[in-house]
């Protein structure tokens, strides 16, 4: 009341709101008051008493301080309530200039501050649990399963500057005491931006790990942030870091780089050699087993979902499913193999992996609507079983053991690493 919408001088517009008088009436006398002023000049005002409009000053004042140092106390946190009082006493005492200047520098640290204990670190793990899409035989996976966790995979969020950065550096210096880590994955794919404090932050991280033999990755960095990292860090971090365009791709590297050492490990003619090599067998044989089990259970499920599916068949080239193509039904492969593949930023097309009988892919599919991040082509005559949502909802209907089998297959192969 007393002033337009949006105007900003609080004390032009307050005294009104506090006194009451918030009704459209003031803002009409307001205007009546200037439109005398305009007409007879300035000495019409010398007849309003000079006690009264100093009484409403001070009224105003009054009002303003236990607004902002009385009430804001409990709406506020103890840190901001501190700036505030500071800004008061620095105007009272020094002037209103060197008091705004308190609160910018003030809010600006309190800003860094707070700022810099978001976590940028999103999710932290290691290869045992982490793989890449890249297929492996049984008794790689086994050896990956064992020996993955000396390769330690830091997914980061948000924005990298110095404060953020120390967090990570410190939660990857105790990665390494614990786990003797002998490389570091550090993933970029959901990092918004950084500055250059953050790559020295990140040269010294690099030189950290250079000194204890560990090899540091970096996956979906920024050119950008390559770059500096290099000149910054010099020959020796350039030597030591190895840059990859994405994720899937570092994660694949370690993974090769692990196999190669365990491979010349279990060459060796020793007593642990040879024991290593006889449980490897042991192990690989119970997951080959396990697997065996496994398809037999999709089989018999098969046969169980017959009335609910749509079978399909297709010749050998035929793309069931292009990357970026929604797909409507979950797929059980019933004949024949189907190749996974992915589409990198070159266009160049890799495999991830073949699924023969028994085996399924795009399952969240059947439950809604999805957009597959890979591609599926037939590699010789194929039929497969098409499980829809709506057939699933009219399976948990009539047959919901089966339906139980159906989302326990589906939460096993998303929680599998290698998936």
């Amino acid at each position: 009341a007393g002033a337009p919408a949006g105007y900003s001088a609080l004390s032009l517009s307050m005294l009104g709101f506090k006194t009451g008088a918030d009704t459209r009436i003031v803002g009409l006398t307001v205007t009546a008051v200037m439109s005398v002023t305009i007409v007879f000049g300035g000495q019409i005002l010398s007849v309003f008493p000079k006690a009264l409009l100093g009484g409403f000053l001070l009224l105003l004042g009054l009002m303003f301080l236990l607004d902002w140092i009385v009430d804001t106390r409990t709406r506020m946190p103890g840190a901001d309530y501190l700036v505030v009082l500071a800004v008061f006493g620095t105007i009272g005492v020094f002037g209103y200039l060197h008091g705004v200047l308190l609160g910018l520098l003030a809010t600006v640290v309190l800003f860094v501050v707070r700022f810099s204990k978001i976590p940028v670190l999103f999710s932290a793990s290691t290869i045992a649990q982490t793989r890449s899409r890249r297929q492996r035989a049984l008794p790689h996976q086994r050896l990956l399963a064992t020996g993955g966790g000396k390769v330690g995979v830091f997914d980061l969020t948000g924005y990298l500057f110095f404060g953020s950065v120390n967090a990570l550096t410190s939660a990857i210096m105790q990665a390494m005491d614990e786990e003797g880590t002998q490389a570091v994955i550090v993933d970029f794919q959901r990092v918004s931006g950084f500055d250059i404090s953050a790559v020295y932050n990140f040269v010294r991280l690099a030189q950290r790990l250079s000194a204890r033999q560990a090899t540091f990755v970096l996956a979906g960095a920024p050119e950008l942030f390559s770059n500096l990292l290099q000149q910054v860090g010099g020959q020796d971090v350039a030597e030591n870091t190895r840059f990859f365009s994405d994720r899937n791709a570092a994660l694949a590297w370690c993974e090769d780089t692990l196999l190669q050492e365990a491979q010349q490990a279990m060459h060796e003619d020793s007593a642990v050699a040879r024991q290593t090599r006889a449980d490897l067998i042991d192990h690989v044989a119970d997951d080959l087993l396990l697997r065996l089990k496994q398809q037999e259970q999709v089989e018999k499920l098969l046969e169980r979902l017959s009335p609910f599916v749509e079978r399909r068949s297709w010749l050998p080239g035929v793309v069931l499913l292009q990357p970026g193509e929604t797909a409507r039904s979950m797929f059980f492969v019933r004949q024949g193999v189907v190749r996974e593949f992915v589409i990198d930023a070159a266009g160049a097309q890799s495999t991830l992996r073949s699924l023969g009988p028994a085996t399924f892919f795009a399952e969240p599919a059947a439950y809604a609507p999805w957009v597959t991040p890979h591609g599926y082509v037939s590699e010789s005559e194929t039929e497969a079983a098409l499980l829809t949502p709506e057939a699933l909802r009219a399976l948990e209907t009539k047959d919901p053991q089966a339906a139980f089998e159906v989302h326990r297959l589906v939460v096993a192969a998303i929680a599998l690493p290698e998936k």
